[in-house]
């Protein structure tokens, strides 16, 4: 399972996993963040879902 956050800059990306893993009331909570910070070029998650659309020549679909 995975969740991607994006935020204009680092503080709100934590304070947003910070909020995610303190909401959850369990006995024990595990929270993983990978973080990928390319300051070269200005690039949201939506155009990479484009891109993918594009080379496969379809919408993306979500299977349940």
């Amino acid at each position: 399972m995975g969740t991607i956050i994006e935020a204009d800059d680092a503080s709100e990306l934590f304070d947003a996993a910070a909020a995610a893993h303190a909401a959850v009331d369990e006995a024990r909570v595990i929270t993983t963040l990978k973080v990928d910070d390319k300051r070269t070029v200005e690039q949201r998650a939506s155009d990479k879902v484009d891109a993918v659309e594009r080379q496969l020549g379809r919408d993306a679909r979500r299977r349940d």
